[in-house]
């Protein structure tokens, strides 16, 4: 939804940024464009830069409070005036990481004239806001438009025309970077797909062989003829495999000792006499 500020300048709404009480000082709203990012309007009494800064400064500290309220039972500035003092070293570090880490999960481009004069703002998600010359891109192919864009000279000196051939170049560029980026996502999800096959298929046939033991128990001979038979082959695989005897130590104490070893599974036996 977009509704006039003052002529040189557009409101579009999504979710506010800024407390409903600053709504006559300052009007900051996204809009989202699938892909792109977002686009504001901003009008403020202190001056642009402040008017672009302060809120996004004002969601910063009240995602910070949020969680230092909620996390230590105190307010931020309380925090770090006693923090040190009441929490344990690595709670108390732990706590001024995760503060830091905070973002506002969002990248804003606010553009507008004041006095006939462009102004363009950069924001990042970290809260930080810069002015930025001739354009300015944010979104997850940020760096393939900027690249493109600066590869065509783009700037303010650029016609209208110039300029949306130039964004229609980018927009091409980032479609082919990200159906370059899916085919090879394709072939890694693809070597993943046979492995987990080949897994699956593993697991399915010890399942199998785990679910018959008890029937190959039933039938399971321990001498056929003259040999004595491989339990694991017999119980796990069902199969019939004799025993080969290898060798018979004697041992100390004259004693000797009959081994046997699958041919098959390896399963080896050692009967003493």
């Amino acid at each position: 939804m977009a509704a006039p500020i003052k002529r040189t300048w557009a409101q579009y709404l999504a979710n506010p940024l800024s407390s409903r009480r600053h709504f006559d000082e300052i009007c900051l709203f996204a809009l989202r464009l699938v892909g792109l990012g977002f686009f504001l309007a901003v009008r403020g009494a202190g001056g642009v830069d402040v008017a672009v800064k302060a809120p996004l400064f004002e969601r910063k500290r009240v995602l910070v409070e949020d969680y230092v309220k909620s996390r230590f039972a105190l307010s931020y500035d309380d925090f770090l005036k006693f923090g040190k003092e009441r929490f344990p070293s690595d709670m108390f570090t732990e706590g001024m990481r995760y503060i830091k880490s905070i973002n506002l999960e969002v990248e804003l481009i606010i553009a507008g004239f004041i006095e006939k004069s462009a102004e363009i703002y950069q924001c990042e998600s970290s809260g930080e806001a810069y002015p930025v010359e001739d354009f300015a891109v944010i979104g997850e192919g940020a760096y393939l438009a900027q690249a493109t864009l600066m590869r065509r000279s783009q700037n303010y000196m650029k016609s209208p025309d110039e300029t949306l051939y130039n964004v229609y170049e980018a927009i091409r560029d980032l479609a082919i970077e990200i159906a370059s980026h899916s085919q090879a996502e394709a072939v890694r999800l693809q070597r993943e797909l046979a492995e987990i096959e080949g897994k699956k298929a593993q697991i399915e046939a010890a399942l199998l062989a785990a679910r018959s033991a008890h029937n190959h128990l039933a039938n399971f001979s321990i001498v056929v003829g003259r040999s004595y038979q491989c339990p694991r082959c017999a119980i796990r695989d069902g199969r019939q495999v004799d025993l080969r005897p290898i060798n018979h130590p004697i041992g100390a104490d004259n004693t000797r000792t009959d081994l046997f070893q699958c041919p098959e599974c390896g399963f080896g036996l050692s009967v003493p006499e």
